[in-house]
């Protein structure tokens, strides 16, 4: 009878473990689940809020003109704080047209008459002053005066 005593008591205490493990859970259940509620609810106001920001949008393009240019310099915005050139080297340009090239990029760095950096590659991605590869040629009068 003791042993049944004994017995009975340890399952009385494995019981109110578990019924305190059960409330634990339920617990983190009603826990989770108003969090997944709030979520929910936060999620429906992002989505009304995309619709009408969407819908703003539509409504804001249609009054942008479509055929305003940003002006623009060589197809270079006016204003650009750093410049690429990217020219063709090859045979035929260089023996019949260099010297159009080079008044171009002159006329163009003219328009642009300080620029935070500059870069000249050729038409195959090579750098044209290898030692600014990778890096902005900077803008100084003799530099200019070298390109």
């Amino acid at each position: 009878m003791t042993a049944k005593k004994e017995q009975l008591s340890q399952e009385k205490k494995r019981l109110a473990r578990l019924q305190g493990d059960q409330s634990d859970i339920k617990g983190e259940f009603s826990s989770s689940k108003q969090y997944a509620e709030v979520q929910n609810i936060i999620e429906g106001q992002l989505a009304m809020a995309l619709q009408e920001l969407t819908a703003e949008m539509k409504w804001l393009l249609k009054k942008i003109p479509h055929n305003v240019a940003k002006p623009s310099v060589g197809g270079i915005p006016v204003d650009s704080e750093y410049i690429i050139f990217i020219i063709d080297t090859s045979g035929s340009m260089q023996r019949n047209a260099w010297a159009l090239v080079q008044k171009k990029l002159a006329e163009t760095l003219n328009v642009y008459p300080q620029v935070k950096g500059i870069q000249i590659m050729n038409d195959m991605g090579i750098y044209m002053f290898s030692q600014y590869r990778g890096k902005w040629i900077p803008d100084t009068p003799g530099r200019r005066r070298a390109l």
